[in-house]
């Protein structure tokens, strides 16, 4: 995810220069052959760091609770730790917004007392509607080229978009 982030953030018009301090440290020791976390975490809050009055930026982080807590949930606490980090910088003019379901160790991390973050509970059936609406969307459309009949189309979206179904 900081990799994703420090690309699509470091490159603006020009290449950011913590992005070539970087790259120069690493030439100075070529039996390392990437970057340490702590070093691609301390890049992208440089380069995260307003370099212009009106310079504000956005990130959203969609679908934190998508990545599975039973395989992976140190890559998840990993995530998490960054995103709090970054919410606690202090910039004014980094904006970060997340989507997630509420999922217990979510909500242990950022809906604390002394979290960084605000909550803005969306309703179930908001939830689930907007699953719907998209499910539907992409059965009508592969419906088209694949001659399935509307029966199926109702089936594969109760299926597909019903109660406790998660995408």
């Amino acid at each position: 995810m900081i990799c994703s982030l420090l690309s699509q953030l470091g490159v603006r018009e020009k290449v950011h220069p913590a992005l070539h301090v970087l790259f120069d440290k690493l030439k100075k020791t070529p039996s390392v052959v990437k970057p340490t976390t702590s070093q691609l975490e301390a890049t992208l809050l440089k380069v995260l760091a307003p370099d212009g009055p009106e310079c504000e930026t956005f990130v959203l982080v969609d679908a934190l609770d998508e990545v599975p807590f039973r395989i992976l949930h140190d890559e998840r606490a990993k995530i998490s730790k960054l995103l709090n980090t970054l919410a606690s910088s202090q910039s004014p003019d980094l904006h970060l917004f997340m989507t997630s379901r509420a999922h217990e160790d979510l909500v242990k991390i950022f809906g604390g007392p002394q979290a960084a973050w605000r909550a803005f509970p969306i309703p179930a059936d908001s939830i689930q509607a907007d699953i719907e609406t998209y499910v539907r969307s992409k059965i009508a459309h592969l419906a088209e080229g694949m001659n399935i009949n509307q029966s199926d189309q109702k089936r594969l979206i109760a299926r597909l978009a019903g109660p406790r179904q998660t995408m």
